[in-house]
């Protein structure tokens, strides 16, 4: 009968624990790490607008992940350790392992090792990954700024405008957080004092009851007259802005023009047309409707 030395059995028992520890420390790291990238996530979504949308929000925190792995390496380890130890302090392994001869120094070494193939991947994130990670995620940042200065400008004043309207006037310039809101507001206010706006009515459906319905931006007096407004955000004023505006007036009574108030998609600047004769084009508007 062969009988096998204790402290064999003790050596062979504490190299089977290194599995599990790894495991257990792969598992502590992957929760931290997927709850910080899920609270990252749900704070990004407050940035999502125009081209930054949900796709590229999950693109950019899934780019952070380097990062906040090598930033919870350590506590990863720590609870990983402290989860594997007490699982073996509660079923007396430990107990029996220092009965059998083991070493304090022995016990520690067997936990030591999965540390270091953790702390080996942690230097290896921190010397390539999280750097490269980094300089991506700034050239995202980069991206969505650029989109929101330079692509949204007009949506953004369009967006400001219609908050003034809806708060019947009582919106101050200095409320907006967004610089090119503010000058959009104040260029607006400009320009309505300059052409006496007085506003009737704003944000309605209306409908000729047989063929379309659509929402209008503005019904107002502008320089004395019932006017019909539409605001756009586009490089220029447009032959089709004129058929849907005057569609809509018609569906209105005592409408004497209808006028178009463009809001540059890229500066915010803003430039105002009117037309007297409007009902051509809304008779257009209606064939288009049916065809």
């Amino acid at each position: 009968m062969q009988v096998t030395p204790l402290n064999f059995r003790c050596s062979f028992q504490l190299e089977q624990q290194l599995p599990l520890h790894l495991h257990l420390l792969k598992k502590s790291l992957g929760i931290i790490l997927g709850l910080a990238l899920l609270f990252a996530f749900i704070d990004e979504l407050g940035d999502v607008q125009g081209k930054y949308g949900l796709g590229e929000a999950l693109s950019y925190v899934m780019l952070t992940a380097p990062r906040r792995a090598y930033e919870m390496l350590p506590m990863a380890a720590l609870i990983g350790s402290l989860i594997g130890l007490g699982s073996l302090a509660s079923n007396s392994e430990l107990t029996i392992m220092r009965a059998a001869g083991a070493s304090i120094g022995r016990i520690v070494w067997a936990v030591m090792k999965p540390l270091l193939v953790l702390m080996l991947a942690g230097i290896l994130l921190g010397e390539y990954l999280a750097d490269w990670e980094e300089v991506y995620k700034q050239s995202k940042r980069a991206y969505k700024a650029k989109s929101t200065e330079a692509m949204e400008i007009g949506t953004l004043v369009h967006e400001a405008i219609e908050l003034w309207i809806q708060s019947n006037g009582k919106l101050k310039t200095e409320e907006l957080e967004n610089e090119h809101q503010k000058l959009g507001l104040q260029a607006f206010l400009a320009w309505g004092e300059e052409h006496s706006v007085e506003i009737v009515d704003n944000e309605r459906i209306v409908s000729d009851n047989q063929t379309y319905a659509g929402r209008f931006d503005l019904l107002a007096f502008i320089d004395g007259k019932l006017t019909l407004l539409d605001f756009k955000t586009s490089t220029g004023i447009w032959d089709e802005y004129w058929l849907q505006t005057a569609g809509y007036a018609d569906c209105l009574s005592d409408v004497e023009q209808v006028a178009v108030l463009r809001i540059d998609k890229h500066t915010g600047e803003l430039e105002y047309q009117s037309k007297k004769n409007w009902q051509p084009y809304a008779k257009a508007f209606k064939l288009l409707s049916l065809s």
